[in-house]
């Protein structure tokens, strides 16, 4: 039978998360686009940031007991 950890499923769900934004941005890349390389590290870094906290925010509703 599965042993259901929550700790593990958490970390589980944020990092599938981020791993997709990321294919995601890897997927669309086009450096001949790219005027300014910060903005879009900082850019890239936030929506790695929101894709997070929204996994972070469903699953401490989801496994909250």
């Amino acid at each position: 039978m599965y042993d259901f950890k929550k700790l593990e499923e958490f970390l589980w769900l944020v990092g599938v998360a981020i791993a997709t934004a990321l294919f995601q941005v890897l997927a669309e890349f086009n450096p001949e686009k790219i005027t300014d390389w910060k903005i879009w590290a900082i850019g890239i870094g936030a929506g790695l940031v929101r894709a997070a906290g929204a996994a972070a925010l469903i699953g401490l509703a989801k496994f909250k007991e």
